[in-house]
């Protein structure tokens, strides 16, 4: 399964609607996976071909488990409360054509003695970067995601009184399962190409996607959450330096000789 590249007529810019995060605790593999193929399969003239999602990225979760929730991750960590809140992943599970997306270091910085349930019910309060919108040039085998950190940075200011937030740091963790569910295997940064964005482990070769969804103890919760797995040092510390910012990122369905090699796909994540 791929992205149609230029040999897809008629389609010159593609603007796919974002989507916000979900629940997905306790649901179904295949109620799971459904709503993930019904979002791909409302875009039909941007696929090569027919949408099976890839068993080597989705095989492993399991049904009928809780997920990490963004209140869970922000606020109480491990434990029998991770689960709370909208499914953290579903911020990149549920924009399936977001090939690569952002994953903010917005952790540990809340005092949760001050949390208040206007908080938890407040659909738009800030625990993590959000798509606001997401692009494709086919012709040009182009796509791009963005984020409005700039606002987000606004928001955090705005409850540093009340909440004491900590001082979060400019980085982030790139999360690119959705490119390897396309067949894009290969990732690399180019730090040229790139604007006010830095790797701390900047590779000089392209790196393999490994990321997949499987069910892990991490959480703490009892049986363990569905989740993404594992770490990959060439994506999970990525820094910006000023804002706007810019990774230009190359996909390769397979390993490139080298970084010079014409990608498959590139895809820019924009930090504004």
């Amino acid at each position: 399964m791929a992205i149609a590249d230029k040999t897809q007529p008629g389609v010159v810019e593609l603007t796919i609607p974002t989507q916000p995060p979900q629940n997905l605790n306790f649901k179904t593999k295949a109620e799971i996976l459904a709503i993930r193929s019904a979002l791909v399969n409302s875009q039909p003239q941007l696929l090569a071909n027919e949408y099976v999602p890839s068993n080597e990225v989705f095989g492993a979760l399991q049904d009928s488990k809780p997920w990490w929730g963004l209140q869970g991750e922000a606020f109480w960590g491990a434990g029998p409360r991770s689960i709370e809140g909208d499914s953290e992943e579903s911020r990149f599970f549920l924009n399936p054509l977001m090939l690569v997306g952002a994953n903010g270091y917005a952790f540990n910085i809340w005092n949760t003695e001050k949390i208040t349930d206007a908080d938890l019910a407040n659909p738009h309060f800030p625990y993590n970067w959000r798509p606001t919108s997401i692009r494709f040039w086919p012709a040009q085998s182009v796509g791009e995601v963005v984020y409005a950190v700039s606002d987000y940075n606004e928001q955090l200011d705005k409850l540093r009184d009340r909440l004491k937030v900590q001082q979060i740091m400019p980085m982030f963790a790139l999360v690119a399962y959705n490119a390897r569910d396309f067949g894009y295997h290969w990732l690399w940064v180019d730090p040229d190409l790139s604007t006010n964005i830095q790797s701390l482990n900047q590779s000089a070769s392209a790196t393999e996607i490994r990321q997949f969804m499987h069910c892990g103890g991490s959480c703490g919760y009892p049986g363990g959450c569905n989740n993404m797995s594992p770490g990959i040092a060439a994506l999970d510390r990525m820094r910006y330096t000023a804002l706007p910012a810019m990774a230009y990122i190359q996909l390769w369905k397979n390993k490139p000789q080298s970084v010079q090699d014409t990608p498959d796909m590139t895809f820019l994540v924009r930090l504004e």
